[in-house]
């Protein structure tokens, strides 16, 4: 399949597709040339990611916790200051894109170090996976979701 268009910038833009890896690519050359259109892009496939690791995070809605270990408690009535963790599923946070094209979606720095582990597990808890499945789900859809952008900011 091969697509020539007159991109916005005025160069021709052809792309010859055979495969998922060739489109993979072939879309990573373009997004390497148009860096505006590319973390335009990059910011909405990494919204939908975000959005659907927050569905996946594990969640009881049964469980009556603070989310404070033992110390923190301790330290809290010692001196009275009071600390609020929030559920990771309320903490899911996508980072702006850095200067190499990546985009990091995840946990803040109030709940990443502990969200290993429900996702992996414990001695006593069987591993939900829940970053694992979120990865397999959005794979295509982050495709689909770059492609377009890429497509509409170049007016292909």
């Amino acid at each position: 399949m091969f697509y020539g268009h007159y991109c916005k910038e005025g160069e021709m833009m052809a792309v010859t597709v055979t495969g998922q890896l060739e489109l993979d690519k072939n879309l990573k050359e373009i997004a390497a040339r148009f860096p505006r259109v590319r973390n335009k892009a990059l910011k909405k496939a990494g919204e939908a990611v975000r959005l659907r690791l927050a569905v996946n995070t594990s969640y009881n809605a049964n469980r009556k916790s603070d989310r404070k270990w033992k110390a923190q408690r301790q330290y809290e009535k010692k001196t009275g200051n009071v600390t609020v963790f929030p559920h990771m599923r309320d903490d899911v946070v996508a980072s702006n894109v850095n200067s190499v094209g990546e985009l990091k979606i995840g946990y803040s720095e109030k709940t990443y170090w502990r969200a290993h582990f429900p996702n992996g597990g414990t001695i006593n808890q069987t591993g939900t996976h829940f970053m694992e499945k979120t990865e397999e789900e959005m794979e295509a859809e982050v495709m689909e979701i770059m492609a377009a952008e890429l497509k509409a900011g170049l007016g292909l």
